[in-house]
């Protein structure tokens, strides 16, 4: 069983930086993680040390129940594909995957079966005798998958693996590869900067802030209950609006609006009515409804962006120093004045 346990994981750099901090986390057999996270984060980080390539300063990792924090990344068992092909261009399809091969007691013919098999797998049938040259991006990036994967490692590890491609072809081979992880029983960790990407193929999202956890969900709990108000700008691009909190509802100063706490979830118990809690509001694309200017309670706006997302159009509007996203039917015109009323806002405290 290809469980991955990691406790107390914490990674300092040479000059006192901390790239991970105190870092526990629960990866299940057959699993599929993607962790994403702004840019330093600590998430690349977290597989390469996950790999093997960088040493924790505290902290252990478990694969399977064994502890492989000193042993080798080669001695590891994992499979890892980069976000650059790196197949060798001397050497024929087939020599490039085989060659983790070559370190096995197998047999020649054995290795020509797994070679064969594996091609298979990622839909290079026939291509064993080509060389990379001849191969198109998403092929090539298909060998090196092939080369990480016929060894039969206990782990895969994906570092921006399909982030060079373009669409189309990432679409079909994302979902191809979440397709091969189930079939193969792999356990999966893949990092991606596209959250639209880490929301359609993970089975939980790890987010990182800082080197630390902020949250592990599923796409689906993560997209309606995010932790912090931080990781509701991250990864549903939400509008943050400080405000004071009471019994009444929440008041935000700048915009000299008040909300009633029928709209306010995981707002705080006030025992005094008279007690007033500086919280932030996070309002979300998906609970932001777009009205006519001058509607009661609406906060005034004016668009700022608008962008056609094929049944839709996804527009952004600006209201004081604040941006807020949200989607319509209906395109508006750049600078037409609107309202914006939230239907539900998150509340966290300060």
């Amino acid at each position: 069983m290809s469980a991955i346990h990691l406790q107390d994981l914490t990674v300092t750099f040479a000059d006192g930086t901390k790239g991970l901090e105190e870092i526990n986390l629960d990866i299940a057999p057959h699993e599929f993680i993607v962790l994403v996270g702004p840019s330093g984060s600590g998430k690349t980080t977290l597989l390469r040390t996950i790999a093997g390539f960088v040493h924790p300063s505290q902290g252990k990792v478990e694969v399977g129940g064994k502890d492989l924090t000193g042993v080798s990344p080669e001695s590891r068992g994992m499979g890892m594909v980069f976000q650059q092909h790196a197949v060798w261009p001397h050497m024929s399809v087939a020599d490039n995957v085989g060659y983790p091969l070559k370190f096995t007691k197998d047999s020649a013919q054995v290795r020509k079966e797994k070679i064969q098999r594996t091609l298979a797998l990622v839909g290079l049938v026939g291509f064993g005798q080509r060389k990379p040259g001849s191969l198109s991006g998403g092929q090539r990036q298909r060998v090196a998958l092939a080369r990480a994967i016929i060894a039969d490692p206990t782990v895969l590890l994906l570092d921006e693996a399909l982030s060079a491609l373009d669409e189309p072809l990432r679409d079909n081979l994302r979902r191809e590869l979440v397709a091969l992880t189930k079939r193969e029983g792999l356990t999966t960790v893949h990092v991606t900067h596209d959250r639209s990407e880490a929301l359609a193929i993970a089975d939980r999202i790890v987010v990182l802030q800082q080197g630390q956890i902020a949250q592990v969900s599923t796409p689906e709990e993560l997209l309606v209950r995010p932790n912090t108000a931080e990781v509701a700008a991250f990864i549903s691009d939400a509008t943050i609006i400080p405000a004071k909190l009471n019994a009444d509802g929440a008041h935000a100063d700048d915009l000299g609006i008040t909300w009633n706490t029928n709209i306010i979830e995981q707002a705080h118990r006030i025992n005094d009515a008279a007690q007033q809690s500086s919280v932030k509001l996070a309002v979300l694309p998906a609970d932001t409804q777009l009205v006519s200017p001058g509607t009661e309670g609406a906060i005034p706006a004016s668009i700022e962006s608008v962008l056609f997302e094929r049944d839709r159009f996804s527009i952004t509007a600006k209201a004081g120093s604040y941006t807020f996203r949200t989607t319509s039917t209906q395109r508006p015109g750049i600078g037409d004045n609107v309202g914006i009323i939230p239907q539900r806002m998150l509340s966290y405290s300060e």
